[in-house]
């Protein structure tokens, strides 16, 4: 076989094995539909369908049109017109099978899809028969073959990881995990890891980072992944879905419909199958960064600058992490070389509508610095600022019709509530400006105290991220107005301005969604000028040293890959961990209480058995200060139970009126002044007055729920006579049972 680095086999992949696949699962979804199944092929129809819902849909698609590109964007084209496939399937079916006489339309989607996919799977073959294209060359060499086995054991050490720290809490495994994610891009720079894996690379990179926080706990956590969960559920649950439910389909209904096909539960739908789709916004990034950057370890660092942003993931993967995904899949269908092509500009309509229903201001800002772009070329073209051959990449009537589609979708979708919350959010941001800084804003965040001189370190890495691309991206608006060089596409680079001055903005106003979001979204279109932008740097050391700071562009490269490894240790809590300082609140990977709501299993069982116990009409009274569902109990609770069947109640409370349930846990809300500490409820008021009295109907480890007993049976109880309560002793037995406090 020679050396350890040589060729050990030359395989011939035929592409329509892609066709024999799709009947395969097609024959496999109606056989899980039709028969009663156990347990025990969970396993295999959650597979079955995650390939027939999210992957074989869109490549056969694909193949239907034609379209072959390069391996990372045939991945990323293909997943994204596979969820713009099943949602398409979703509606129609949720739509017409109705005047069927059927009266859960979407129970029946896995038929349909399987339906679709023999009709897929046989224009497939009718059209690459004609064109007779159908293998492809691959070389696998034995350095290959290790370093691509290595990486795709990062995905399986982030599940070993977590479930270390969830089932025993060591952190030691998480710490071990860190290292080796942050340790990629150096890698991948020295050439250890070959450079054909790098998209490889990028991609399990991402999913493993993803995982190591998605997987904490058995139940999902976070803020509004909650609420995006109960409407899912409800659609799921129903079986419909109406155009009132939510405008934000690709995290709700299709959510449902994921569930629907798969034979998984909505949580692991979120836990599992979105963070794969999320971990392709990289491998997206990677692609895109080598059409517009000659130099390719500007591509292949670009992403590490997104991966390794805490932003990331310090939330599960939901709407604006799903919706940046199909923005970059539109600027690479704008500006691959085949933009013009009819194909491409279907492409570019499908993934710009999956955009436009995936989230509002995300959506919004794309569309308005495309329209700004086409703007401000025009006239730089028109004074001769800028020598452009060709009519340019973005068209005025693709941006027409995204904008078109955005106000009909939101003013029609939601009862047109979400259209109401754009306005209302921008018209909080200019009455803003110029007002008190938000400690959501850039300088809210620059100047937030941490119990961790580690902090300061932590807050300057951010700064030199910044710098970096900020520099980047001037010098590329420099070179091409000067004419120096036609690298990269000038309306990429003057889209990406109007990107900086949104994130410049936002240091002192929030447009309601934070600077930390704002950066999020930023990073999407700014990343690959972070690389260019340390070039850049050195190069300047080095002028102004004369010489005697003077790196290659291979050496800028090492040191940027660096700083990237650099950067994550801090992201990530691991090097406040290791220094046994405290970790940032959102590394709940590290600590569970760090601040971000983790809930127990007791915890979701009570709110389950809560929302089967209460009757129509009656509410429950859950601990939150606020006018809008912010406590850690209460957004567990909305998850169940409809807001308007909840009543809101302030730790300083004394009089409690509509409720007929009571929901208490022991970290019910954060304190008001500290958002990193707990009220202990039984220490207010509305304790004292209101739950003490109160029966007690179960109780949990951590959690109970009384119900409140009519006014006629009150009592004289004294308010702080708890500790002869006969209800706080039923409550020390019920604890043991983990049920209702009759068990």
């Amino acid at each position: 076989m020679g050396g350890s680095l040589e060729t050990l086999n030359t395989v011939e992949v035929d592409e329509r094995i892609a066709i024999v696949l799709a009947l395969a699962l097609a024959i496999g979804l109606v056989a899980f539909e039709g028969t009663t199944i156990g347990d025990e092929y969970t396993v295999v129809q959650g597979v079955t369908g995650t390939l027939a819902s999210l992957f074989v849909p869109g490549f056969l698609l694909l193949l239907v049109a034609r379209i072959n590109r390069p391996a990372p964007q045939m991945l990323a084209y293909a997943v994204g017109v596979s969820c713009a496939f099943l949602l398409l399937i979703g509606v129609v079916t949720n739509f017409l099978l109705p005047g069927l006489g059927v009266e859960r339309p979407l129970r029946r989607t896995p038929l349909v899809l399987a339906l679709s996919l023999v009709a897929l799977s046989v224009l497939a073959y009718a059209r690459t028969n004609v064109t007779a294209v159908k293998r492809r060359t691959v070389t696998v060499s034995l350095q290959t073959l290790l370093a691509g086995t290595l990486l795709l054991l990062l995905p399986l050490l982030s599940f070993a990881a977590t479930r270390s720290m969830n089932v025993g809490g060591h952190d030691a495994p998480m710490l071990v995990l860190i290292v080796l994610l942050a340790s990629v891009p150096p890698l991948l720079i020295t050439g250890v890891i070959p450079r054909r894996l790098r998209p490889v690379a990028v991609w399990s990179v991402s999913l493993s980072v993803l995982l190591q926080m998605t997987l904490v706990s058995s139940h999902l956590w976070g803020w509004d992944i909650h609420f995006e969960y109960a409407t899912a559920r409800t659609i799921y649950q129903t079986g419909v879905w109406e155009l009132a439910d939510s405008s934000l389909l690709t995290v709700t209904f299709l959510a449902a419909v994921f569930a629907t096909v798969t034979g998984i539960d909505l949580v692991s739908v979120y836990k599992l199958i979105y963070p794969v789709i999320a971990s392709l916004l990289p491998v997206a990034i990677y692609y895109f960064g080598t059409l517009e950057f000659d130099g390719e370890w500007v591509a292949t660092l670009a992403p590490f600058g997104l991966v390794f942003y805490y932003g990331y993931f310090k939330i599960m993967p939901d709407k604006q992490i799903v919706a940046q995904l199909f923005l970059v899949l539109v600027l690479i269908t704008l500006f691959s070389e085949s933009a013009n092509d009819v194909r491409s500009r279907t492409l570019a309509v499908a993934f710009g509508t999956m955009l436009i229903v995936s989230h509002y201001i995300v959506s919004l800002f794309f569309i308005a610095f495309l329209a700004t772009t086409v703007v401000t070329v025009a006239v730089a073209r028109r004074v001769d600022v800028l020598d452009m051959a060709g009519s340019g990449s973005i068209r005025p009537s693709f941006v027409t019709l995204l904008g078109v589609e955005w106000a009909g979708w939101y003013l029609f979708s939601a009862s047109g509530g979400t259209f109401e919350r754009v306005v209302l959010r921008g018209y909080e941001a200019v009455i803003g400006i110029g007002g008190p800084t938000s400690g959501r804003s850039g300088a809210g965040y620059a100047t937030k105290a941490f119990g961790s001189p580690l902090w300061s370190v932590y807050r300057l890495l951010y700064i030199a991220l910044i710098g970096l691309f900020t520099l980047g991206l001037v010098w590329t608006l420099y070179s091409a107005v000067v004419g120096e060089t036609d690298e990269t596409d000038p309306e990429y680079a003057v889209f990406s301005a109007f990107v900086l001055a949104l994130l410049v903005s936002s240091v002192v106003t929030t447009f309601g969604i934070g600077f930390d979001r704002i950066l999020l979204f930023s990073l999407v279109a700014l990343a690959p000028f972070a690389p260019v932008g340390a070039a850049v740097g050195f190069s300047l050391l080095s002028r102004v040293s004369r010489g005697v700071i003077d790196l290659s562009p291979s050496g800028s490269a090492n040191v940027f890959a660096a700083f990237l490894a650099v950067l994550f240790l801090f992201s990530s809590g691991g090097a406040f961990a290791v220094t046994g300082h405290q970790v940032p609140t959102y590394s709940i990977n590290l600590d569970q209480d760090a601040g971000w709501p983790v809930y127990t299993q007791s915890e979701v069982d009570a709110t389950r058995w809560l929302a089967d116990e209460m009757a129509p009409g009656s509410n429950v009274a859950v601990y939150n200060e606020w006018s809008t569902i912010k406590s850690r109990d209460a957004i567990l609770l909305r998850e169940v139970i409809p807001p308007d069947r909840m009543v809101l109640v302030s730790p300083a409370m004394t009089e409690l009126e509509g409720a007929t349930y009571i929901y208490v846990s022991d970290r019910p809300m954060a304190s008001v002044g500290n958002r990193e500490a707990y009220i202990d409820p039984e220490r207010t008021r509305f304790y004292a007055r209101n739950v003490v009295p109160a029966n007690l109907v179960y109780a949990g480890d951590g959690v109970r729920i009384y119900r409140v007993r009519p006014s006629d049976e009150g009592g004289d109880q004294a308010p702080n006579s708890r500790s002869n309560s006969p209800d706080e002793r039923q409550y020390q037995d019920a604890v043991q049972c983990g049920a209702p406090a009759d068990c």
